[in-house]
Parts: C-alpha cells; structure tokens; sequence
C-alpha cells in the first residue's frame, strides 16, 4: 500500500471521513478542511492511544478571490 493510499484509508475511517462528504455538499468554491483534524487523526492512527491528539473542532478554510 502506498502512501497515498494508506492516508485515504486512515482518513475514511475516522470522523474525518464522515466530515468531508459533509464539507462537499456545501458546493463552496476553492473550501478545505483545515490541518490540526487531519494531523490528529493521522498520528492517533500510527501511534494509537498512546497519542493523545484528538479532533477538537473542524476547521473549514475558504479562498475568496477578488479579480
């Protein structure tokens, strides 16, 4: 399994995956979810409950560009 791979997998089965399918139906343009949801849940996996990082809030970033 590759790295990519195993990322989606980690992501999928977690909050996270429950989340961004959540984040998409808001149809925003250029919209993101934020990095400490990921991060968290990355590290919860590879070191389990040892780490003590857990999601403490979604944060959703927008890019709004004015032309």
């Amino acid at each position: 399994m590759n790295g990519a791979t195993r990322l989606q997998k980690i992501l999928v089965d977690s909050p996270v995956g429950v989340v961004l399918p959540a984040i998409s139906l808001i149809n925003l343009p250029d919209r993101w979810l934020a990095g400490g949801a990921v991060r968290n849940t990355v590290w919860r996996s590879l070191f389990g409950n040892e780490c003590q990082l857990v999601i403490k809030r979604f944060g959703l970033r927008l890019v709004i560009l004015h032309l």
